[in-house]
């Protein structure tokens, strides 16, 4: 008798215990969404790429209507580009970090 008391509980206490990490476990399902702010972006020149071509692809990264460029937008990207590579002639395969909050 002694036997099947113990057995009994234990049982229980089995079944209770599985069915709470069930439910517990139903709860952990959630997708949580992150989003991550880019704060720079490297850009490569192109064989044909000026700097307004440049400007025009960076706008396009940045989801900003690109017929928008200034020409103040096209002589800060060149300023940018002349300060990190010294000169200001573009050669292909070259690449610079263009600061996402420059161009907000």
């Amino acid at each position: 008798m002694k036997h099947f008391v113990l057995k009994f509980i234990t049982t229980s206490l089995f079944f209770i215990a599985t069915q709470s990490s069930v439910l517990s476990s139903d709860d952990k399902n959630f997708l949580k969404v992150h989003t991550v702010e880019v704060s720079q972006i490297q850009m490569t020149i192109l064989h044909g790429d000026g700097f307004f071509s440049l400007t025009r692809r960076l706008f396009q990264v940045l989801e900003k209507n690109p017929n928008n460029i200034t020409w103040e937008d096209v002589f800060l990207l060149k300023t940018i580009y002349q300060e990190q590579t010294g000169s200001d002639e573009l050669v292909v395969g070259e690449k610079f970090i263009v600061l996402k909050n420059e161009f907000l």
